[in-house]
């Protein structure tokens, strides 16, 4: 197996890395699947979960091309402990379900993945402060997880006012920031990409910034509710 080749910059550490994004549908899941195939590639053991999703029947298109991407055969309720099948903010899915987003089984799932995989990919759900329950937000569970955060930029217009209140937030509750990847998300370049792409690396030094390129085939799985 080939390893994508912009992951190389990451250095990826042994535990492993809670993926992140400034937004809903910033491609996340293509970011996430990329890091465990080049684990996977690098031999090592790597599990990944979703441990919130919602949009869909079960388990959804995220955690099937996650758990592809790793090669591991972990159960559904592992990879995806917590599943909506509205396709909407969390507790508002859970609202309209009747039933309510449990944190508790995302952790024992994520407990258990630990103690059978040398390093995991964890992505989250919507943006840094997607709300996931009545009064929470995903920036209050990522600390949950003691995984450093690879935060997932689009390359587009307004990406450096969302990374920057992204990374505030991120700091703000001292979750540790490893690296931001600006993901090209259509075929042709965003007319400033290099330049925002040097100002992050600038402003934000010495945070490590990756940039993956767009490919069409890895990108085409779109969720509900990302």
């Amino acid at each position: 197996m080939t390893p994508p080749s912009w992951c190389e910059r990451l250095a990826i550490p042994p535990p492993g890395l809670f993926v992140a994004g400034t937004d809903t549908g910033v491609g996340k899941t293509s970011v996430a699947c990329d890091l465990a195939r080049a684990l996977r590639a690098r031999g090592v053991d790597v599990g990944v979960m979703k441990p919130l999703a919602t949009g869909g029947p079960f388990p959804g298109p995220d955690a099937r091309a996650l758990r592809e991407a790793a090669g591991c055969d972990d159960a559904w309720d592992l990879v995806s402990p917590v599943h909506f099948e509205t396709p909407c903010a969390p507790p508002i899915a859970a609202a309209r379900e009747g039933r309510p987003v449990d944190r508790n089984a995302c952790l024992r799932a994520y407990r258990r993945l630990r103690e059978r995989h040398a390093t995991l990919i964890v992505e989250g759900i919507g943006g840094i402060l997607c709300p996931v329950t009545a009064t929470g937000t995903l920036a209050d569970w990522i600390g949950d997880f003691d995984l450093p955060v690879a935060l997932v930029v689009p390359s587009r217009l307004g990406m450096l006012s969302q990374t920057l209140l992204c990374v505030e937030a991120l700091s703000g509750r001292a979750l540790p920031l490893h690296s931001i990847v600006v993901n090209h998300i259509s075929s042709g370049p965003h007319p400033t990409a290099r330049e925002d792409a040097t100002f992050l690396r600038e402003r934000l030094a010495p945070t490590v910034i990756g940039e993956r390129p767009y490919d069409a085939m890895s990108d085409k799985h779109a969720t509900h509710y990302k």
